[in-house]
């Protein structure tokens, strides 16, 4: 019987972003990715996903109003929330507490990092 795959959905309004971790997706990973908010709330809708990774702010729908969404729905969903806020310690606050199981700040290579060993230690079940 084959592993059931990873499945990550990644939400980022800055294109380079997505493509970095559609680049990195390791074996056994599937990787979707949207660019605005309400393409977040919408892929989750009809997605099981076993990790979403969203920027902080996002056009249509900002991550944070996402993440308390998507928890609400799923508190099994493991969240990271990334962002290049200049008011750090105030955007881990509001991430955490809406819910974010980890927040990053970018530049992106951490959370890349990160996403690599995730994806190779998820158990599917």
């Amino acid at each position: 019987m084959a592993k059931a795959k990873v499945r990550v959905l990644v939400a980022d309004d800055e294109p380079l972003i997505r493509e970095l971790f559609l680049d990195s997706v390791p074996e056994g990973v599937e990787v979707d990715a949207v660019g605005n908010g309400l393409e977040l709330l919408a892929a989750h809708d009809v997605g099981r996903y076993h990790l979403i990774v969203t920027d902080y702010e996002m056009p249509h729908h900002d991550g944070i109003s996402a993440v308390g969404k998507i928890k609400a729905r799923d508190p099994s969903v493991e969240v990271w929330v990334m962002s290049g806020n200049s008011d750090q310690e105030a955007t881990k606050t509001a991430a955490l507490g809406a819910g974010a199981n980890r927040y990053y700040q970018k530049p992106v290579l951490r959370v890349l990092s990160d996403f690599r060993k995730f994806a190779s230690e998820y158990e599917v079940e």
